[in-house]
């Protein structure tokens, strides 16, 4: 039938879209999770630092959002 060849080739149409699509988020996130890991380590850093120069965990704990028990008992989430 004439109309099929139309809408399978939508389909395919389609098909290849969302597979972009989807390979696009997919590159986007793997981005933002090595950001992330980047950040997190730059964190590690800045924690360390400012507990380094004393620091106290109430400062810390404004800042970073962390409880000051955690603050207290940090270690960096990637040691070196």
């Amino acid at each position: 039938m004439p109309g099929d060849d139309g809408s399978i080739a939508k389909r395919l149409s389609d098909e290849a879209d969302q597979k972009r699509s989807q390979a696009a988020a997919l590159e986007r996130l793997e981005q933002l999770e090595a950001d992330l890991g980047r950040c997190q380590s730059e964190r590690d850093d800045a924690i360390a630092a400012a507990l380094a120069v004393g620091c106290t965990a109430v400062d810390i704990s404004a800042i970073t959002g962390m409880s000051r028990a955690k603050v207290a008992t940090y270690r960096p989430t990637d040691p070196r």
